[in-house]
């Protein structure tokens, strides 16, 4: 993942946060700089919204929705119950999950899930960076490569 010149990582859902496993940082000084350890909600995070999306029924998500305490982080923070559920289902059915400056200002992340043989999301690989370096736009080109290595780290599972 280092090809694509920005951080990448590798998130898994905990309760209703993004727990950070790993990463691999960009040699930018500009950068978050978020440790394996770290967790971060996940209503407002690609990577979140993503395993919101790809692990829970509608049903459940719904209900986890309805019962999270939503906090505005930016401008760009979904802080609607139906707003959110209806940017979860469309994160379900396109599989891409999207940061558009919504839990920080200035940095946008794509996120695709890791599947399990038996095809269940059980992890996501993300790449995020500040808009003024890479919109979220240029973030989108690296989705094909984001899910190349998606694949490649289902297969050590």
């Amino acid at each position: 993942m280092v090809d694509l010149g920005e951080t990448c990582t590798l998130t898994m859902l905990h309760e209703t946060e993004v727990l950070y496993l790993d990463r691999m940082e960009a040699s930018w000084p500009l950068r978050l700089d978020l440790k394996p350890g770290s967790k971060v909600p996940a209503y407002c995070t690609a990577s979140g919204k993503l395993l919101l999306a790809m692990m829970l029924s509608r049903e459940q998500r719904s209900a986890l929705v309805r019962a999270l305490k939503i906090e505005h982080f930016t401008p760009n923070t979904i802080t609607a119950p139906e707003m959110l559920e209806a940017e979860l289902d469309r994160t379900a059915h396109k599989r891409i999950g999207i940061d558009n400056e919504e839990f920080l200002a200035g940095i946008a992340c794509v996120a695709v899930p890791v599947m399990n043989k038996d095809g269940m999301s059980i992890a996501a690989i993300a790449v995020h960076a500040p808009v003024s370096r890479a919109p979220l736009s240029r973030l989108l080109e690296f989705v094909p490569r984001l899910q190349e290595a998606a694949r490649e780290l289902a297969n050590t599972f």
